[in-house]
């Protein structure tokens, strides 16, 4: 017997009726039998011949092929939207960084603004208040000291408001 094109030779057997063939690829067959029949000669023409087509495996065939493939592309998709959506991510980031790195230094920049207001507001009153006690310590009985201790009073609450303000720079 013989295998096209599997074998080569032909394989000789003596009163064994069978052929055994293991892990064959996929593909088309002719499986040969020679024989010699008891009341003929010897002949070449003592030939049969089955044609064997041998399907490929679930795993090997064309459809788990095209599977694989579209498996294989959709991790690739998946990793390159992976990829694309961690840079977006770490843009917002660096721009939601930068945003509060601004806001922080807007913050400042009004706080430093506030602070040298107050600063300037308070030298001057500071200058106002001293010669106002001065003047209401030497008008003792004179009928604008009212008026004066009201003047006074109110550049002290004003006084005591920058401090404040200078106090929450702190």
């Amino acid at each position: 017997y013989k295998l096209e094109p599997y074998d080569n030779e032909w394989n000789y057997v003596e009163n064994r009726r069978y052929a055994t063939y293991r892990d064959l690829p996929a593909g088309n067959y002719k499986f040969k039998v020679k024989y010699n029949p008891h009341d003929a000669q010897k002949s070449d023409n003592n030939i049969t011949e089955i044609e064997l087509s041998i399907p490929a495996l679930w795993w090997q065939s064309w459809w788990a092929y095209l599977i694989y493939v579209s498996i294989i592309f959709g991790i690739g998709r998946q990793f390159y939207l992976y990829r694309t959506n961690k840079r977006k991510l770490s843009q917002e980031i660096e721009m939601q960084k930068f945003q509060q790195q601004k806001r922080e230094e807007l913050y400042n920049f009004k706080l430093d603004f506030f602070t040298q207001v107050t600063h300037e507001l308070r030298t001057p009153l500071t200058l106002i208040i001293s010669p106002l006690e001065e003047i209401i310590r030497r008008n003792q009985h004179s009928t604008e000291r009212n008026l004066l201790k009201i003047i006074h009073r109110n550049t002290q609450k004003l006084l005591l408001t920058v401090n404040q303000i200078l106090d929450f720079r702190k």
